[in-house]
C-alpha cells in the first residue's frame, strides 16, 4: 500500500495469539473514525485460514476495545464476500450479532469458472461473422499504450475522472508482483483498442480495469476480451473471475452494465460495509 500512503493516515492493526500473527485489518484514520483501508477495493480482515468461529470472535472484541481505548468513536469495516473463503462467513455472521449496522452495499458481478457459463449467443457472435478476424488478443506489457491510449481517455470522457492508479503507480505495482499483476489486450492494425487489468490471487482473478476505444465498441472488441480472457485464466486454474461492481455512481445498480455482465454468464453478490457508530457512549452503558 506504500505507494498511496500519502493520501491516508493508515492505521492497520495487527491481531497475535502469543507470537503468532492471526489477523490483519488494513484501516485508515480520519479523525475519530476508522475504516476499512479506504485505498484498497476489499479492505476487511484477513485472517488464519483455520481460525475457529470463538477466535474470530475473540479477534473482533479486541479489535473493538483497541479502537475505543484510542478514542474511536466510529467504525467502518467492508465485510468480505461469502464466496472468496468459507471463513468468510464465519466473519459475516460474527459481524451481525455484533452492533454493526449496514451503511453501504455494493453490487458485484463474478464468474465461476469451474462450471459451463450460460453465455448469450450475441455475445460470441464476432467468432461467426467475421468481425474478430482481424483482432488479436494476447497477455501485454505495453502499459503506457493502454493507459494513454485508452483507460485514461475513456476515464474522462465517460465519468471526468483519472484511474485510481497513475501510470508510475500501475507499474511499480507490477513489479513488485509480475505473477500477480496481468494486462491483457485487444489489438488491431493500429495499436491496443481494448484491455484489461487483472490481479490474481491463489484461485482468484479480479478485473481491476477493462477499457476499450470507440472503434473497439463497433467491432464489440470487449466481447472478443471478456472470452478469451476467461479461457485463459481457466489455464491457469482459476475458478473464480471477479468482474468487479455494477453500481451506478449516482445510486443503485447501473441496469446496463448488469445486464452485460449476466449475459457473459456472470452471478452476483452483494459486499456489504457496516458501522458501529458512537461507540465511546456504548462502551459507557454497559
Amino acid at each position: 500500500m506504500e505507494y498511496h500512503e500519502d493520501r491516508f493516515n493508515d492505521y492497520s492493526l495487527m491481531v497475535y495469539r502469543s507470537q503468532t500473527l492471526i489477523a490483519v485489518l488494513p484501516g485508515n484514520r480520519v479523525g475519530d473514525k476508522w475504516y476499512s483501508h479506504q485505498g484498497l477495493t476489499y479492505g476487511g480482515i484477513i485472517l488464519d485460514q483455520e481460525l475457529s468461529k470463538d477466535v474470530l470472535k475473540q479477534v473482533m472484541n479486541q479489535v473493538v476495545s483497541y479502537l475505543i481505548s484510542n478514542e474511536i468513536k466510529d467504525i467502518y469495516i467492508k465485510q468480505p464476500f461469502n464466496s472468496y473463503s468459507q471463513i468468510n462467513r464465519f466473519i459475516n455472521e460474527i459481524i451481525e450479532v455484533m452492533d454493526f449496522q449496514p451503511f453501504q452495499r455494493v453490487n458485484n458481478a463474478y464468474l465461476e469458472l469451474n462450471v459451463d457459463l450460460s453465455i448469450s449467443s450475441k455475445r460470441t457472435a464476432g467468432y461467426r461473422n467475421g468481425n474478430w478476424n482481424d483482432l488479436i488478443f494476447k497477455e501485454n506489457d505495453n502499459w503506457g499504450e493502454f493507459w494513454n491510449q485508452v483507460l485514461v481517455p475513456l476515464l474522462q470522457h465517460k465519468y471526468a475522472a483519472s484511474p485510481v492508479h497513475s501510470l508510475q503507480e500501475i507499474e511499480e505495482l507490477k513489479s513488485k508482483f509480475p505473477e500477480e499483476i496481468q494486462l491483457y489486450t485487444v489489438s488491431n492494425q493500429e495499436g491496443i483498442i481494448a484491455g484489461v487489468v487483472i490481479f490474481i490471487k491463489g484461485n482468484i482473478a479480479r478485473a481491476q480495469y477493462m477499457a476499450s476505444t470507440i472503434e473497439a465498441r463497433s467491432l464489440r472488441a470487449m466481447d472478443f476480451l471478456y472470452l478469451e480472457t476467461i479461457e485463459v485464466l481457466r489455464q491457469c486454474n482459476i475458478t473464480k473471475y471477479d468482474l468487479g461492481a455494477v453500481d451506478d455512481p449516482n445510486g443503485g445498480i447501473n441496469k446496463g452494465l448488469a445486464k452485460n455482465k449476466k449475459e457473459m454468464g456472470a452471478s452476483f453478490e452483494t459486499q456489504t460495509v457496516c458501522t458501529l457508530n458512537h461507540i465511546e457512549n456504548k462502551k459507557n452503558q454497559r
